[in-house]
Order: C-alpha cells, then structure tokens, then sequence
C-alpha cells in the first residue's frame, strides 16, 4: 500500500491533492465503501472514459469513486440524480469538488 506523501510526490503537473468527504444526510458504512472500492479496483482492464457507470472493466478515477458510494448507499453521492444504470454519463472530478454534499478534511500542497 502506497502512502499519501509517496502518491503526491509521485503526481506530474498536480499542485495540490485536495480530499474530500461525503457529509450527506446518510450513515454511510465507510468500512464498506472501501471494500466496495477495492473490488471494482481489482476488475480494472483499463484506465479509460466510459461512460456506463455499470461498466468497471473500463473505468476512471471519479467514476470509480462514484460507483464505490453508490453501491455502498443506493444514492447518488453527487445529488444529481445519478444512476447505476445510466448510460452517456460521466462523472467528472469537478463535480466532487462543486458538489455540497462534499467537504474538503485536507489539502495536501506540493
């Protein structure tokens, strides 16, 4: 497992690592959003855009995250009416960072 400080080193072009937490309304199993990151993890072929949320074979890093909570919470953690099943949808990392069910714990500067 790698560390936080190794991964931000390791980043080309990035200024700052910006984490964000999910501060819904929902009591959220963080236990099991981490389990469920893990597996869609190991069923990655490859890094590419998809846009079936359903699709973990070929996936990216804000859907991969997006589909960790929805399958964890049956929500969608964006609030904007997402759905597993939805196609031509793609789940961009500024939405994380515009979205108000989501509050920033720590920025990690480079």
């Amino acid at each position: 497992m790698d560390t936080v400080t190794n991964y931000i080193n390791n980043l080309f072009g990035a200024d700052d690592v910006v984490v964000r937490r999910y501060n819904g309304n929902y009591n959220l199993d963080l236990e099991n959003i981490g389990g469920l990151a893990t597996a869609i993890y190991d069923n990655i072929e490859s890094y590419t855009f998809n846009d079936q949320l359903s699709n973990f074979t070929e996936t990216y890093c804000s859907k991969f995250v997006w589909q960790a909570y929805y399958l964890a919470s049956g929500i969608d953690p964006l609030g904007k009416g997402y759905d597993y099943y939805d196609e031509v949808t793609f789940i961009l990392p500024d939405e994380f960072m515009k979205s108000g069910n989501f509050r920033t714990i720590k920025t990690y500067n480079r």
